[in-house]
């Protein structure tokens, strides 16, 4: 019975599986993630930026193309 007890674990259970080179692989991928997000983030403060410009500028200035004034 003892033997019995003994075997059945190890029966059961299967071999641990190494997920390192996988969890590096989601670690450079989150990296590289982040960065993509700091990137459009950076763009979307320069275009909110330039929208604000936009909007003080004097609306004739904005005719002037179509000659307009």
């Amino acid at each position: 019975l003892q033997q019995l007890m003994q075997q059945q674990p190890k029966q059961q259970l299967p071999d641990p599986v190494d997920h390192t080179e996988v969890l590096a692989d989601m670690k450079n991928e989150l990296k590289k993630s982040q960065e993509r997000e700091e990137q459009l983030l950076a763009i979307v403060q320069q275009l909110q930026s330039d929208l604000d410009e936009l909007k003080k500028s004097p609306i004739k200035s904005k005719w002037k193309f179509w000659g307009k004034d």
